[in-house]
């Protein structure tokens, strides 16, 4: 944690954490016309509007005191891609993989054969897209507060992360500075599940996914012959299925009669 008084966001950054505190300063009343993530002079005059009504000292900087006053917790590390101070972080399950479908607004959490969700989400808006890609678990906060709700898991050293909010009518939107917001809810279901470490899958839809950190079991032959049946594992797209086995997604889905790219830990897909 930073000491009292110690700046964590200064005039001159671009960082997500700035586009958090632009937001937080509109939503209390104070006007912002810096770039999102930009920490420029209006939001530096917005910060000491709001420093000054507050009583306290008038920096133009974040501190430890004027960020429990403005997200009314406590302090976030320095950056919110440093250890999580304290929160629970429970032993990695190498089963476990949190999905994303940006395109669908939709997270899944795969743990062996069993799924969490599928849970809507709002990701980043075109101008602050979320990051697409494999990546994996940086920290966990309980109780971040503010535009962060009630649970913070960071995924990109970039400062991305899944989270609760304080917006839900934004859930189901393309609106956030990048990360990913979930209900406090939902984002409380997950939180006891994924762990430090665990991987993050980001795609576009579910035609789009990378290759995921496994080793999938060879396809077995149908008994008689003929057509192979792939046991889908954790993190699987049905993408990644197509291309494994030299096939296409459309050929999977006619020959499984499937009517979404949609598939699940365990399940039995024929490949043509």
């Amino acid at each position: 944690m930073s000491s009292e008084g110690t700046g964590i966001i200064r005039p001159g950054m671009t960082h997500l954490l700035v586009g958090n505190l632009q937001e937080q300063l509109h939503d209390l009343g104070f006007a912002v016309d810096d770039p999102v993530n930009f920490f420029g002079p209006g939001t530096s005059r917005a910060l000491c509007d709001f420093q000054s009504r507050k009583g306290l000292p008038v920096t133009g900087e974040i501190d430890d005191r004027t960020w429990k006053e403005l997200f009314r917790t406590t302090v976030l590390p320095n950056d919110l891609t440093a250890a999580a101070g304290g929160a629970p972080v429970n032993a990695l399950d190498s089963t476990v993989t949190v999905n994303i479908n940006i395109g669908a607004r939709r997270l899944m959490v795969f743990r062996g054969s069993g799924l969490l969700g599928p849970f809507p989400v709002a990701v980043g808006k075109p101008a602050t897209p979320t990051p697409v890609g494999t990546f994996s678990i940086l920290n966990k906060i309980v109780n971040p507060g503010g535009v962060y709700g009630s649970r913070w898991l960071g995924f990109t050293t970039q400062g991305h992360g899944i989270h609760g909010t304080n917006r839900p009518q934004s859930i189901g939107h393309a609106v956030s500075n990048g990360c990913v917001r979930m209900y406090n809810r939902d984002v409380e279901t997950i939180f006891p599940v994924v762990a430090v470490g665990s991987p993050v899958i980001v795609v576009v839809s579910s035609g789009s996914a990378p290759h995921p950190v496994f080793n999938p079991a060879p396809a077995q032959p149908r008994p008689g012959g003929g057509d192979r049946v792939h046991t889908v594992r954790p993190g699987e797209s049905l993408y990644a299925v197509a291309r494994l086995y030299g096939t296409t997604v459309e050929a999977i889905m006619r020959a499984n009669n499937l009517s979404s790219t949609i598939i699940y830990p365990g399940q039995q897909l024929v490949v043509p």
